[in-house]
């Protein structure tokens, strides 16, 4: 069960991601509305899939999708 959870959470962070373009480390269990465990979980799965790119910077780190999901994205929103 808690596989379907992650593989859900890890859809909804991929579509925020997706719109928003960009989310920090610390606000992404806040955009999805999910416990930061979960969240972070989810992240790894995309991470490990290659789909999101982690930058970390003096300002903190950052997550984005790779620019071939992001136009993955793009196109199924059209």
């Amino acid at each position: 069960m808690m596989s379907t959870q992650v593989g859900s959470t890890a859809g909804t962070l991929w579509q925020t991601l997706g719109k928003q373009k960009r989310l920090t480390l610390a606000k992404i269990s806040t955009a999805l509305k999910v416990e930061k465990d979960l969240a972070l979980v989810a992240l790894g799965w995309l991470a490990r899939e290659e789909k999101v790119k982690i930058v970390e910077s003096a300002k903190g780190t950052t997550v984005s999708l790779t620019e071939s999901e992001q136009a993955i994205y793009e196109k199924a929103r059209t």
